[in-house]
């Protein structure tokens, strides 16, 4: 699902789509905040330092960062 695909939606189908799915996707900025930024780089110092062993460890800082209320 893209956002386009998501407004091409019936109001009802798309806010079901967003409650079922809610934990699957996160909506975020195409270009990253400076916060997500900030948060890719204190995760990527982790996996070098070999406290992580996650690949994905970093991208899933930066979209904890955006839920969490980074910057807009």
């Amino acid at each position: 699902m893209n956002i386009h695909q998501l407004i091409n939606l019936d109001m009802g189908e798309a806010v079901d789509w967003l409650i079922s799915n809610s934990n699957d996707y996160a909506l975020v900025p195409r270009t990253p905040t400076e916060d997500m930024c900030e948060a890719f780089h204190d995760a990527q110092d982790e996996w070098e330092n070999g406290g992580i062993e996650s690949p994905d460890h970093q991208w899933s800082a930066m979209i904890n960062s955006h839920e969490n209320g980074g910057s807009v």
